[in-house]
């Protein structure tokens, strides 16, 4: 398979990894052996109708563990949507206690927060409708039985006590919490899209406890870079401007103007610089939609937007040589250099095509700025650490795990790796090397 038919494959996950990526709890999944399958229930409502007990403990600044007893003679999938508050009645109400929690989902991996689940339906997205129980993620419990396991979570009373295991939380919706409209479509809004728990918390301590961004940056109860923080005022921007249009962010609107390109030439490259510079425009780099700039100046934009310049240098048959730097626009207004590289193309300059240059580029951006390093290697999986150097969360890395010579992609999704963050991924392979990353945004 060659390095262009890996890029168009990068979609499909390796069979087993689901098993190895997610984190160990009875996650319902459409390929699992079960017969009869689990009926799908919200977990509110099962509550209350008797169907299952539920208890919610502290755990920590970003953890809450839930508990629930199957008190039926079936097995049940229990629904957990996006929205849900583990509320401490005493900190809801201003005085004491301990910290209300809102809660993410319960497929994230350690470090991330939300389903990464697209609000909007354009081609190129995996996507699927989250309106019916039976798609949603859900945790499977066995009829008379019980399951206990960890949620994501971020503080909503900044100031408050960090809640312990001794501390009991009452499920809610976040409706029920709080009558702040702009506070409930945030939180729904990223349990839906998925981001880092980070940057979530960012997000959850302004809109719930009016914290500046100035202020997020220095509070000394978690620590945040200003990337994170740029990146949370990135969203609570979307946010206001959407309030009363929608239930929900639309991704798009956090998207919008988020990666320019400019692609420059001189003598013989010129020509096919002009040419890749109309034809990029609107092409998806590294998961976002690509804005040409022809000007020389940085492009106007917000904070937490990349601008990617590619200067061809030379060009003969079968090779396009290019200088490539990445710059960021910092919380500050100004734009900061994140890396300059050498850049190969195998087409000659006049045979490029936009859509293969594509590839190239988000191959050397993926490899440049992600990276994936050996951290433990068992009989028949091996334990890599993914570091993202980028200024925006990875929302997918494509490995490839094939060996010297061959491809075997394997697709992680749902990462929710901060930015200047690292995670471990434990994959079925013996090796693996970063092949294309994907960001949402967030």
């Amino acid at each position: 398979m060659s390095q262009r038919s890996l890029f168009r494959a990068w979609a499909r996950p390796a069979t087993g990894l689901l098993a190895c990526f997610f984190l160990a709890l009875p996650v319902a999944s459409a390929s699992a052996d079960d017969d009869p399958a689990p009926t799908a229930v919200h977990v509110l409502r099962a509550q209350r109708d008797g169907q299952i007990d539920l208890k919610a403990r502290g755990n920590g600044p970003d953890r809450v563990k839930l508990e629930i007893r199957n008190n039926t003679a079936q097995r049940l999938k229990v629904v957990l949507p996006p929205g849900l508050v583990a509320s401490s009645v005493t900190s809801q109400a201003g005085g004491g206690g301990f910290q209300s929690m809102g809660l993410g989902t319960p497929t994230n991996r350690a470090g991330s927060f939300g389903q990464f689940q697209p609000t909007t339906r354009e081609e190129g997205f995996r996507s699927v409708p989250l309106a019916s129980p039976d798609v949603q993620p859900g945790v499977v419990v066995p009829a008379g039985g019980s399951v206990d396991f960890l949620l994501p979570s971020v503080c909503l009373n900044y100031g408050i006590p960090t809640p312990t295991p001794h501390d009991i939380f009452r499920l809610m919706d976040v409706d029920d919490f709080t009558a702040d409209v702009r506070a409930r479509k945030a939180l729904r809004s990223l349990a839906t899209l998925g981001t880092s728990q980070t940057v979530a918390q960012a997000v959850a301590w302004s809109v719930f406890n009016g914290l500046t961004l100035d202020q997020l940056l220095n509070q000394p109860v978690a620590q945040m870079n200003f990337h994170e923080v740029a990146l949370a005022g990135r969203f609570i921007d979307a946010l206001d401007h959407s309030l009363g249009r929608s239930d929900l962010v639309d991704l798009d609107s956090v998207n919008e103007g988020r990666l320019f390109v400019r692609i420059l030439g001189e003598g013989a490259t010129e020509k096919d610089a002009r040419r890749l510079n109309e034809e990029l425009d609107g092409v998806r780099l590294l998961g976002l939609k690509a804005q040409t700039v022809s000007d020389s100046g940085n492009p106007v934009a917000a904070p937490a937007s990349l601008l990617v310049v590619v200067q061809l240098t030379g060009t003969q048959p079968g090779q396009t040589k290019a200088k490539l730097a990445l710059r960021v626009k910092a919380i500050d207004g100004s734009w900061r250099q994140l890396g300059q590289f050498i850049l190969t193309t195998d087409s000659y300059a006049g045979d490029l095509s936009a859509s293969d240059f594509a590839v190239d580029l988000d191959r050397k951006i993926a490899r440049s700025f992600v990276s994936a390093k050996l951290a433990l290697r068992g009989n028949t999986s091996t334990t890599f650490k993914l570091e993202n150097r980028l200024p925006m969360s990875l929302a997918t890395v494509v490995l490839n795990a094939g060996p010297e010579g061959r491809t075997a992609p394997i697709t992680l999704e749902g990462l929710g790796i901060g930015p200047m963050r690292t995670t471990q991924v434990t994959v079925p392979a013996m090796r693996a090397t970063v092949e294309r990353v994907e960001l949402n945004g967030l």
